[in-house]
Protein backbone atom coordinates (compact mmCIF):
# COMPACT_ATOMS: atom_id res chain seq x y z
CA UNK A 1 0.00 0.00 0.00
CA UNK A 2 1.38 3.25 -0.97
CA UNK A 3 1.34 6.28 1.16
CA UNK A 4 2.28 9.42 0.94
CA UNK A 5 4.68 10.60 -1.93
CA UNK A 6 4.90 7.52 -3.38
CA UNK A 7 6.63 6.01 -0.28
CA UNK A 8 5.03 2.41 0.66
CA UNK A 9 3.80 2.03 4.60
CA UNK A 10 6.77 -0.22 5.53
CA UNK A 11 9.36 2.47 4.68
CA UNK A 12 7.46 4.95 6.07
CA UNK A 13 7.43 2.79 9.42
CA UNK A 14 10.76 1.57 9.47
CA UNK A 15 12.35 5.70 8.89
CA UNK A 16 9.91 6.55 11.94
CA UNK A 17 11.38 3.35 13.81
CA UNK A 18 15.01 4.23 13.20
CA UNK A 19 13.92 8.06 14.49
CA UNK A 20 13.19 6.59 17.62
CA UNK A 21 15.78 4.13 18.00
CA UNK A 22 18.10 7.63 17.33
CA UNK A 23 16.72 9.54 20.42
CA UNK A 24 18.22 8.51 23.58
CA UNK A 25 16.17 6.07 26.29
CA UNK A 26 15.79 9.22 28.74
CA UNK A 27 14.47 11.45 25.86
CA UNK A 28 11.98 9.27 25.20
CA UNK A 29 10.88 8.78 28.74
CA UNK A 30 11.24 12.52 28.67
CA UNK A 31 8.78 12.73 26.31
CA UNK A 32 6.15 10.03 27.98
CA UNK A 33 6.37 12.05 31.41
CA UNK A 34 5.89 15.28 29.50
CA UNK A 35 3.11 14.34 27.71
CA UNK A 36 1.17 12.69 30.34
CA UNK A 37 1.80 15.75 32.56
CA UNK A 38 0.54 18.22 30.26
CA UNK A 39 -2.66 16.48 29.87
CA UNK A 40 -2.86 16.23 33.16
CA UNK A 41 -2.32 20.29 33.67
CA UNK A 42 -4.46 21.00 30.80
CA UNK A 43 -7.17 18.93 32.39
CA UNK A 44 -6.81 20.39 35.81
CA UNK A 45 -6.86 23.78 34.17
CA UNK A 46 -10.26 22.94 31.95
CA UNK A 47 -11.86 21.91 35.18
CA UNK A 48 -11.12 25.07 37.15
CA UNK A 49 -11.79 27.36 34.65
CA UNK A 50 -15.23 25.48 34.02
CA UNK A 51 -16.53 25.44 37.73
CA UNK A 52 -14.62 28.25 39.78
CA UNK A 53 -16.32 31.27 40.11
CA UNK A 54 -15.16 34.60 37.69
CA UNK A 55 -12.85 35.46 40.37
CA UNK A 56 -11.63 32.16 40.94
CA UNK A 57 -10.38 31.73 37.65
CA UNK A 58 -7.21 33.16 38.24
CA UNK A 59 -5.87 30.03 39.90
CA UNK A 60 -5.68 28.23 36.64
CA UNK A 61 -2.59 30.25 35.93
CA UNK A 62 -0.51 28.16 38.18
CA UNK A 63 -1.20 24.38 36.62
CA UNK A 64 -1.05 26.01 33.12
CA UNK A 65 2.90 27.58 34.44
CA UNK A 66 3.34 24.02 35.72
CA UNK A 67 2.29 22.58 33.03
CA UNK A 68 4.91 24.15 30.73
CA UNK A 69 7.50 24.91 33.42
CA UNK A 70 8.20 21.32 34.36
CA UNK A 71 8.79 19.54 31.15
CA UNK A 72 11.00 22.52 30.01
CA UNK A 73 13.14 22.19 33.66
CA UNK A 74 13.45 17.77 33.83
CA UNK A 75 14.63 17.96 30.04
CA UNK A 76 17.20 20.69 30.65
CA UNK A 77 18.76 18.46 34.14
CA UNK A 78 18.55 15.09 31.19
CA UNK A 79 20.81 16.90 28.67
CA UNK A 80 22.73 18.41 31.38
CA UNK A 81 23.20 15.43 33.07
CA UNK A 82 23.86 13.55 29.94
CA UNK A 83 26.95 16.31 29.36
CA UNK A 84 27.95 15.85 32.66
CA UNK A 85 28.37 11.83 32.25
CA UNK A 86 29.51 11.95 28.61
CA UNK A 87 32.53 14.46 29.77
CA UNK A 88 33.36 11.65 32.54
CA UNK A 89 33.45 8.56 30.19
CA UNK A 90 37.28 8.12 28.58
CA UNK A 91 37.04 8.09 24.68
CA UNK A 92 38.47 5.34 23.11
Amino acid sequence: MLVGPGLPRSVLAFAACATLRAVKLWQNLWLLVAVIWGVVAALQVGTILAFADESEAGKALQPALLGVAVPVLLYAAGWAWERVASRKKPKD
